[in-house]
């Protein structure tokens, strides 16, 4: 069984464009970061810096669809972003 422990710190703020810094496994103390840019309109994401995990898309996908749910309800984003699979 894998669990996967993902993390996002917000690095900027330009509406409707949220930048983040990524970290793919954070919970293995790897020091590997990338950032990933998110539109908040259409949910468009793109990643502008890659970790190296391979990882990457996936670890994006499931910040984003957390960053959405908090979105649903709080209109500020949130600073950090976990996802535990």
């Amino acid at each position: 069984m894998s669990a996967f422990h993902h993390k996002a710190e917000l690095l900027s703020v330009e509406l409707p464009r949220l930048r983040y810094r990524f970290l793919p496994r954070c919970i293995d103390d790897n020091p590997q970061s990338g950032v990933f840019e998110v539109d908040i309109t259409n949910w468009e994401r793109e990643v502008i810096e890659s970790s190296g995990d391979p990882a990457d898309s996936r670890c994006v996908a499931a910040l984003v669809h957390k960053l959405k749910k908090h979105l649903a309800s709080d209109a500020n984003p949130p600073q950090t972003i976990y996802h535990t699979a």
